[in-house]
């Protein structure tokens, strides 16, 4: 693949004008009738070699560059395949569902997590923009979307054509999916229950997940709550830690609370049966892992896996997340519960370094082994939000992966450099997907 700089002409044939050189790098002889691919978008032009022509200059017609939509001058990386020149990588980042005002408004609002996707494209070569459901125009094949021009030094809204792969980090509208499921990356790959089924049973996995039923009855929360004094009710397909319930039990009353609710209800035996059998579609019992806390605030941990360009996964980024004093979960990422995860380890464990950094190898491990074992069997994965915990005895528990993670965590922790290098390593993967 190499990165090319294209331009307009004016020409009264659909040309593609190269130099011999290049053209014999990539494959292409003179005369011959080239694909040009751009996104999803296509249309035939002849090359016409020449040794005058700039190396790194590639030169068509405006009919075609209308065609095509492609955006000039900008360069684009370009590969030859099967007589088709992909021209791209063309990105689509789709983050928004159906509220594209509001997504605007947000990424204008907050440069320091967008403007890296732009900054490494720009390396890269290529086009990406940000767009939410209700942008498409499936008719035209084309995507309003939101895009940073460096030279001005300004986000604008643009019409751009369908693109080669699709970013996803929404909840996809159907149609969308409908229209261009196969450009999708990191599809949705397993809820909650479907997760621990799947990897209760594995020799090193199991041991790390924390017990859970899907039989929703009083018998069964009176056992859990027998083996582990707490139990959370938890529905499967939710995130954030909404549509949480955790449970305990004083005599023959239960106790009840909800995530972000102060309040604690109380349930009588029939109450607590009636309770259960309102919640049975789509929830689960689990065991409430007693994970260490700082100063009365539960820990959790984010484990960032990201795949790089050649396939490989890796771990980009570990941080700790507390929660309100005394609370259920520590889900809800804010600019004060953010930690660098040596960090939040030496407070929650008054860890010296080496200790610290040698728990975070033991997290990595996990985490890598659950990126490898999922992407098995879901192939569209790019990176995973991993969640764990740690108990007081300082065993590590695994309790769900996110393909819709927050990706801006280092950033909230102030850990900018970081950030960066993981949104280079997803554009770098995205080129290869888009390129395939």
């Amino acid at each position: 693949m190499r990165l090319l700089k294209f331009k307009e002409i004016v020409s009264l044939v659909p040309i593609l004008k190269i130099n011999r050189g290049m053209a014999k790098e990539l494959g292409i002889t003179n005369g011959m009738k080239v694909k040009l691919c751009y996104g999803m978008r296509e249309t035939l032009v002849t090359a016409n070699l020449g040794d005058a022509y700039k190396q790194e200059t590639v030169s068509i017609d405006g009919e075609t560059a209308e065609k095509l939509g492609i955006e000039m001058p900008a360069e684009y990386t370009c590969s030859l395949r099967r007589n088709g020149l992909l021209i791209g990588p063309v990105i689509g980042v789709l983050y928004g569902i159906r509220n594209s005002k509001g997504m605007v408004d947000k990424i204008k609002s907050f440069p320091e997590r967008y403007l890296p996707y732009f900054k490494a494209v720009s390396e890269t070569g290529g086009l990406l923009y940000f767009f939410s459901g209700d942008q498409v125009n499936y008719k035209d094949k084309k995507i309003t979307g939101i895009v940073y021009d460096f030279p001005s030094d300004s986000w604008k809204v643009k019409d751009l054509p369908f693109p080669a792969v699709i970013f996803r980090r929404v909840k996809a509208p159907p149609e969308l999916l409908s229209a261009m499921g196969t450009r999708f990356v990191n599809f949705p790959c397993m809820n909650k229950i479907t997760f621990w089924h799947t990897f209760n049973s594995h020799p090193i996995l199991g041991k790390h997940l924390p017990q859970t039923s899907r039989k929703i009855e009083k018998s069964e929360l009176d056992a859990y709550l027998k083996k582990y004094g707490s139990v959370f009710l938890k529905q499967s397909g939710r995130s954030r830690g909404r549509g949480i319930f955790l449970i305990t039990k004083q005599g023959s009353t239960y106790e009840v609370r909800v995530t972000y609710e102060e309040r604690i209800y109380t349930y009588s035996e029939k109450e607590i049966a009636i309770l259960l059998s309102k919640h049975q579609k789509n929830f689960m019992l689990q065991q409430a892992v007693a994970v260490k806390k700082v100063d009365g605030r539960p820990i959790a941990y984010r484990v960032n896996a990201v795949k790089n360009e050649s396939g490989k996964w890796m771990i980009a980024a570990i941080h700790g997340l507390s929660g309100k004093r005394e609370g259920i979960t520590s889900h809800r990422a804010t600019d004060d519960n953010v930690h660098n995860g040596e960090e939040m380890l030496k407070a929650q464990f008054h860890f010296s370094s080496a200790e610290a950094r040698g728990k975070l190898k033991e997290m990595e491990a996990l985490g890598l082994l659950l990126a490898k074992e999922l992407n098995a069997l879901c192939p569209r994965l790019i990176d995973l939000g991993i969640d764990m915990g740690i108990d007081e005895n300082g065993d590590i528990y695994l309790f769900e992966s996110n393909t819709l993670q927050d990706l801006h965590l280092p950033v909230l922790a102030g850990e900018i450099e970081t950030y960066e290098k993981l949104v280079a390593t997803i554009v770098k993967t995205l080129l290869a997907k888009a390129m395939e």
